[in-house]
């Protein structure tokens, strides 16, 4: 894992179905996913990819913005309405109260975290998206 990204919190934490989900805001790709998310990325016109900011390591690409390519397999985060910077999955929430979360997690928010695998990002370091830097992470 590079580009900051970390295991999640030590905390005993189960993750239960949310209803209704959270609006998506930040898309995760891990390993062939994150190549099928760049790609789809890649389709865009510049001025899509100029709405978008991001950030990638070795088999990661985390990318945010309101209007997310698609890739199957990729996760989904949305903001925790009960905890500003916290994107958790869309789908899914902590059992425990997402302020705590948020404190356990450590670092400056905006933070995302992902329950499966168990994972964080600390998406301040996301920054506009590059075709060029694209192409490049993807023939790497």
């Amino acid at each position: 894992m590079t580009a900051g990204a970390q295991r999640g919190p030590g905390l005993p934490i189960e993750w239960r179905r949310r209803e209704p989900p959270l609006a998506p805001s930040v898309v995760i790709g891990l390993g062939e996913v994150a190549r099928a998310l760049v790609s789809a990325t890649l389709r865009r016109s510049d001025a899509d990819l100029a709405t978008l900011r991001g950030l990638a390591g070795d088999g990661l690409v985390c990318l945010v913005g309101d209007d997310l390519p698609w890739a199957d397999g990729a996760h989904w985060l949305g903001q925790s309405p009960d905890a500003p910077g916290l994107y958790v999955p869309t789908q899914r929430r902590p059992t425990v109260h997402p302020m705590l979360l948020a404190a356990a997690l450590g670092g400056a928010p905006p933070m995302a975290v992902l329950d499966d695998p168990p994972l964080r990002l600390p998406l301040g370091r996301a920054r506009p998206l590059d075709r060029g830097r694209l192409l490049a992470w993807l023939a790497s």
